[in-house]
């Protein structure tokens, strides 16, 4: 089998209020809301609810859907930067003007050092969705390992855990 060239088209969120969600994405981060529809009672799992698209360029979307008596679900135990979002910027300057963004904003943020020369800020939307934002010249770094070297450490940790093998 060849290898499939595939590419995100949505990532999808719960939302738990749509107008700081709408807030959020608009004038903190920057994007276009692109479409919303409501839909009713019958058209999903017998509640009424509201979906919300974001622009993240290149024809990508957040969605975000907020249904009548939606609840935050309760914490499942898992490090919070378990589940994120990753988006790059163009450049550490870039990255520094977003911290001064957040900042303004009144957003919280902590960064990571992830190898020479690679910052990540990393903070949470008001649906408790993480986002991380990393510089696009540190990503193409020649510390990620290539495709062979990715396989062995996945049989090596599958292995050791008595998991299906990987081939």
């Amino acid at each position: 089998m060849s290898s499939a060239k595939l590419q995100i088209d949505h990532l999808a969120f719960p939302s738990f209020d749509a107008g700081e969600t709408y807030r959020f994405y608009t004038e903190v981060m920057g994007l276009s809301l692109v479409f919303a529809m409501e839909g009713d009672a019958k058209a999903w799992k017998a509640k009424s609810f509201l979906l919300t698209s974001f622009a993240i360029g290149d024809g990508r979307v957040l969605d975000f859907f907020e249904y009548d008596g939606i609840k935050r679900p309760d914490d499942d135990g898992l490090p919070s930067d378990i589940r994120h979002v990753a988006m790059v910027v163009e450049s550490s300057d870039a990255l520094e003007a977003w911290k001064k963004k957040l900042e303004a904003h009144a957003v919280s943020y902590w960064t990571e050092e992830h190898g020479p020369k690679r910052q990540s800020v990393y903070f949470s939307d008001p649906n408790g969705v993480l986002l991380e934002l990393t510089d696009e010249a540190a990503t193409a770094s020649p510390e990620r390992a290539t495709a062979a070297r990715a396989v062995e450490v996945v049989r090596k940790w599958t292995a050791s855990r008595g998991q299906r093998a990987v081939r």
